[in-house]
Order: structure tokens, then C-alpha cells, then sequence
């Protein structure tokens, strides 16, 4: 059954790390940025401060000297953001990313993927949208591709108001489940069929085909659930 009540909801995750891998490892860093990544990091952890270590990188970011260093800084800081549910904040940030890579780069267009997720997490839907269409107009990755047209139908999601809304982006997310082009994005893609409408089915072929998959941990109740609002939407269940 379709879940038909409309309502956006970001689901608690732990795989908070899926997407964050890309922003963070797709493209090289400099040397410092990795530096102030594993430094921040490790301490945060330790002193279970995210926010200090947010203020550490904001002011690292300020006295920076190279737009590349200061490029990946942003990055990490937009990482820590998000991953704290600091949504606005990271999109600002992977912004900033974005218009300190080159233009025309596979990097330029993760950081806007990075931007649209974040929009989308704090239901500015129609930043996200824009982005969509003027900044990722040519992507230049099937990657790039498939997670531009896999945000947009979330988007679609976000917005729709009716039923058949929503039975044309099951049929679309099951279209794309088929297509080798869209398998960077199929795990997610099983996991968002399976919470739209509940249909066993898609349970049963994430944890089939993709066993180790952070999504299948999700659905099989093995993965604890991060506490931290993340960027998934879907609907209540009917009555």
C-alpha cells in the first residue's frame, strides 16, 4: 500500500556516511584540509564537541591563504554540519565548496549535489530545485547523473499532493531500479520504494542484492538508527 497522508519526514539514520564519503573523498584534498579533517574529527569524537570543532574549521576557513585549501575546508565543514542536522548552515557551506572549484568539474558538480541534499534536508526545496536545473544542468558522471535525477523525484516527493502524485514516482523509482545507469543510486533507491510503499518485495532485493549496503542494515534492523534528522523524505502510512 502507498503511503498516502502527506507529510515530510526526515528519517533518524546512522548512514549518515553514504553521501558524506562522496562530498568528502571523490575528489583529492589538499594536504592540509586532510590534515584539519582527521585532526577535527578525531577530536570531536573524543571530546563529543562537533560544535567546538565546527568553530575550529569556521576559523580556519577565515584565515586560510589558497582558495583550494579553504575549497576543501569548507567541505569538511559543510560535512560536520550536516551530519549534526545544521542543514541551512551546510548548504551555505557546500556552496562555498562549489564556487571555489573550477568550473566545469566533476567536483564543482558533487559539492552542488552536496548543496541540493542539504536543501532538501531543511525543506528549501526551491533552492534545490534551482540548483537542479542551472548548476547540474550537464552532469558529468553517470554518479552525478543518476543522484541529480534521484534528488529531483525526491523533490517530486517532497511536493506532491495527491495519490496519483505519488503512484507516478513509484512507477519512476521502479523504472529506475531497472536501468544500469542509475546503479550508484539503486540501494537507495530499493530502500525509498520500500518506505513509500511498504511492499515487502523491495526489502527482500536490497538485502539480496546489496547484503552489505548501509540501506540493507536499515531495513533489516541491524543498523542503529543515528539520532540526527538526515535527508530521506517519505509519507505517513494510511489509516
Amino acid at each position: 500500500m502507498i503511503k498516502t497522508n502527506k507529510v515530510f519526514i526526515q528519517f533518524f539514520l546512522c548512514l549518515f556516511f553514504l553521501y558524506l564519503s562522496t562530498a568528502l573523498y571523490s575528489q583529492s584534498m589538499t594536504a592540509s584540509a586532510v590534515v584539519a579533517q582527521t585532526e577535527v574529527s578525531k577530536n570531536a569524537l573524543r571530546d563529543g564537541n562537533v560544535q567546538k570543532a565546527i568553530e575550529t574549521l569556521e576559523q580556519s576557513v577565515l584565515t586560510a591563504k589558497e582558495d583550494a585549501e579553504k575549497k576543501d575546508l569548507y567541505a569538511v565543514l559543510a560535512s560536520l554540519q550536516e551530519q549534526i542536522g545544521m542543514f541551512p548552515e551546510a548548504q551555505v557551506s557546500f556552496n562555498a565548496a562549489a564556487a571555489l572549484a573550477q568550473k566545469g568539474t566533476e567536483e564543482r558538480q558533487y559539492r552542488m549535489l552536496d548543496a541540493v541534499r542539504c536543501a532538501l534536508s531543511c525543506g528549501d526545496i526551491s533552492s534545490a530545485d534551482f540548483f537542479l536545473s542551472t548548476q547540474l544542468d550537464k552532469p558529468l558522471t553517470d554518479e552525478i547523473s543518476a543522484k541529480k535525477k534521484l534528488y529531483a523525484l525526491w523533490s517530486w516527493l517532497v511536493k506532491s499532493e495527491n495519490k496519483k502524485d505519488i503512484s507516478s514516482i513509484v512507477a519512476v523509482l521502479k523504472t529506475y531500479a531497472t536501468l544500469d545507469e542509475m546503479n550508484s543510486v539503486k540501494p537507495v533507491i530499493m530502500l525509498s520504494l520500500y518506505e513509500i510503499t511498504n511492499e515487502v518485495e523491495w526489502k527482500n532485493s536490497l538485502v539480496t542484492s546489496y547484503p552489505d549496503s548501509p540501506e540493507a542494515a536499515i531495513v533489516s534492523g541491524s543498523a542503529k538508527l543515528f539520532p540526527s534528522p538526515f535527508w530521506y523524505f517519505s509519507l505517513s502510512k494510511a489509516e
